[in-house]
Formats: structure tokens, C-alpha cells, sequence
């Protein structure tokens, strides 16, 4: 387009009777003066519309010879102002145009489907806009490079909502997820999943801080039961698992070895004024004191 733009100022200053472009281009109908014509240039490309100066002014269509297509307004052989273009793998812009590129506000519809609705800058998306996509997620938010980037919301088919950073189209950095079962985090997040340092609250009223890992907990971390209970420690696929210490709201402790969620291997139970036990449990039930063949691996 930009070629385009400089033919015409060439031609412009360099006329040629029965070729209003010069050379590289020639009138082929019409009035390419001031009027409406026809102009043909050499690589290929064809202008059809109006013309004042000898240049596409006003409205007019050019087929460039890759056939993509710009159908709008012209200003001075530029297109400037609204119009659309058609593009060979079937993309399509409608919109705003400055510098013969999308520029300002527009709608981007791609040929998956997928449609943009926003601001437009240097041919790109770029700015504030809105990605629909065909499997039901919605974008909206800051836009950069024709991708999701900066602060935003993605909004899912499955009652799923993320609303934070995001970075090459995808959740990336410090947002907040709400699930569609009501389970809600606050935290750093990677490729779309809670992932790092967060916290989980749930619809029971049960809250868990810490590390996490393919949004679950996993790591090092404390989870507060509605009912009182509080523990802390290691986690693995959403379950206590590892070392951890677990204590209760009546005062009663336990701290040692977890497995899946209950206490599984040695540790000591007990209250802080009384009588309490050391051994082995297995399955979240007490053993006793000598180590079970279970556990001798």
C-alpha cells in the first residue's frame, strides 16, 4: 500500500498523455483525472473509483495482484477513512483506515472464526478491544501485537472467569480466578492455570494460602478449615502429603508424616496439657509404636 502511495505522487508530478500515472501505470477507463476510472499498474494491482488530481480521491476499490481487496475511502492515494479490507486467507477487516492501513476503531474477523472488535493501530490490533472465539471465550481487555496483552478478562464457557495480567493471549502473571463451583483464587498465575504463590477460598468457607501448582495446591502451604481446624505443611495434588502439622480447635495436635490427605507414617498426636501418643498410622488410623511392614520400604 505504502508503494502504492509513492506511484501516486511519482505519477502525479510526472504526467504522461493517455496515462495519467506515468509508466508504471496507465488509465484504462474512465476519467483518471478528475472523475471516475480505471487505473491498471504494471505490477498488477487495479484501482476502480474517483479520482481528483490525479489521484484515488473519494471512494473507490483496490485489487491488489495477490488479490487482496480494499473496498472504501481514499484521501490524496492513500486509503484513509472507513473501509474494509479482504484478505487472501480470508480475513476480514472493517473499519477505520489511515496510512492505507486499519487504524482507529474496527472489527477483525478471522477466518477460524474468531472475531476482534477494538482499537487498531499500524495495521495491528492494538489498545483496548474484544476476542470472541469460536469455543465460547470471550476477551476483553489491553491488546498489543494482535494478541491479549496487559490487564484483562477472560470469561469462559464453563462459567469460568479470569480477570488480571495477561501476556501472548494467555493468563500469565497476577489475576484472580473464580470457578463455576464457586472455588475462588487470588494469585500468580501461568499459561491460563493457577500456578506460584496464591490463595484458594471456598464455597465451605475452608481456605488454603500458599504454593501452587497446576491450580492445585502442591508445595508448601496452610489450609483453615470452617470448622477450626488449621494445617500446615506440604501439599501434593490439592492433599496434605509429606510433613505437616495439623491442629484442631479443641487444642489436640498432630505432627509428622501425611499421605492423600490423612496422617500416614511416624508422628506424634497429643495436647499441649495431657496425655498424648507416639508411632505409626497408616490410612489416618493409629498402628501403634512399631513401624508396620507397610511402611518398611
Amino acid at each position: 500500500m505504502k508503494k502504492f502511495l509513492y506511484l501516486c505522487l511519482v505519477y502525479c508530478l510526472c504526467s504522461y498523455p493517455n496515462s495519467v500515472f506515468g509508466k508504471d501505470a496507465e488509465c484504462t477507463a474512465g476519467n483518471c483525472v478528475n472523475g471516475q476510472g480505471t487505473a491498471t499498474f504494471s505490477n498488477g494491482d487495479i484501482y476502480v473509483g474517483t479520482f481528483k488530481n490525479s489521484l484515488p480521491n473519494g471512494t473507490g476499490t483496490l485489487t491488489f495482484s495477490n488479490e487482496t481487496e480494499y473496498v472504501g475511502e481514499f484521501k490524496v492515494g492513500s486509503a484513509h477513512g472507513q473501509g474494509t479490507f479482504t484478505y487472501t486467507n480470508s480475513n476480514k477487516y472493517v473499519g477505520e483506515v489511515k496510512d492505507s492501513l486499519p487504524n482507529g476503531q474496527g472489527t477483525l474477523t478471522y477466518s477460524n472464526g474468531t472475531e476482534y472488535v477494538g482499537e487498531f493501530k499500524n495495521g495491528r490490533a492494538d489498545g483496548q478491544g474484544t476476542f470472541t472465539y469460536l469455543n465460547g471465550i470471550k476477551y476483553e481487555g489491553e491488546v498489543k501485537n494482535s494478541l491479549p496483552n496487559g490487564q484483562g478478562t477472560f470469561t469462559f464457557s464453563s462459567g469460568k472467569k479470569y480477570e488480571g495480567e495477561v501476556k501472548d493471549g494467555r493468563a500469565d502473571g497476577k489475576g484472580i480466578l473464580t470457578y463455576s463451583n464457586g472455588n475462588h483464587y487470588v494469585g500468580e498465575v501461568r499459561n491460563g492455570q493457577a500456578h506460584g504463590q496464591g490463595t484458594f477460598t471456598y464455597p465451605s468457607g475452608d481456605k488454603y494460602v500458599g504454593e501452587v501448582r497446576e491450580s492445585s495446591p502442591n508445595g508448601h502451604g496452610t489450609f483453615t478449615f470452617s470448622n477450626g481446624n488449621k494445617y500446615e505443611g506440604e501439599f501434593k495434588d490439592g492433599n496434605a502429603n509429606g510433613y505437616g502439622t495439623l491442629i484442631q480447635r479443641d487444642g489436640k495436635k498432630y505432627v509428622g508424616d501425611w499421605k492423600d490427605g490423612g496422617r500416614h507414617g511416624r508422628g506424634d498426636e497429643g495436647y499441649m496439657f495431657g496425655e498424648g501418643k507416639t508411632g505409626y498410622w497408616l490410612n489416618d488410623i493409629y498402628v501403634g509404636k512399631e513401624k508396620p511392614q507397610e511402611l518398611k520400604y
